[in-house]
């Protein structure tokens, strides 16, 4: 029940930015700016703290979140390899779900990612440096982890 209850923030989060990344290739800084506060006040409520720190201690969120943050020194080491913005939300996810759930995103968004991907390059409807957009990637993951129970 408590990760239906989770879910209750993050698809709207990963929709919205979904959405935004589909159609002007950025993300929006306002939800994350939103969700990302929200977090923190949830991690300070008693009742938030229930619903955030599922999964054991504050540490397995901060490390969450660094998953994150290795995403962005590695979009600055690459020059944009992987978007700013992925590395951004990823913080998000990572603060809200915890270090060991959003590695499992994340192994089944890239590799839903490296699928498509792999078919456009056989199809010949995308080249070596073509880009995908990872957040509808995250959120579908993210879809089907929830249903299948893994998250």
């Amino acid at each position: 029940m408590e990760k239906l209850k989770l879910a209750y923030f993050l698809l709207p989060f990963l929709g919205w930015n979904t959405i935004t990344d589909l159609k002007e290739g950025r993300i929006s800084f306002l939800s994350v700016l939103f969700f990302g506060a929200l977090g923190i006040v949830l991690l300070l409520c008693p009742m938030g703290k229930d619903l955030l720190c599922q999964n054991g201690s504050i540490y397995v969120h901060a490390l969450g979140a660094g998953i994150g943050l290795l995403m962005l020194l590695i979009s600055v080491a690459t020059g944009g390899g992987i978007g700013v913005g992925d590395g951004i939300v990823a913080v998000v996810l990572g603060w809200y779900l915890g270090i060991w759930q959003v590695l499992l995103l994340f192994l089944f968004a890239f590799f839903s990612a490296g699928l498509l991907g792999g078919a456009l390059l056989l199809l010949k409807k995308a080249g070596r440096k073509s880009r995908l957009p990872m957040l509808p990637f995250l959120l579908l993951s993210y879809v089907f982890l929830l249903a299948s129970g893994l998250l």
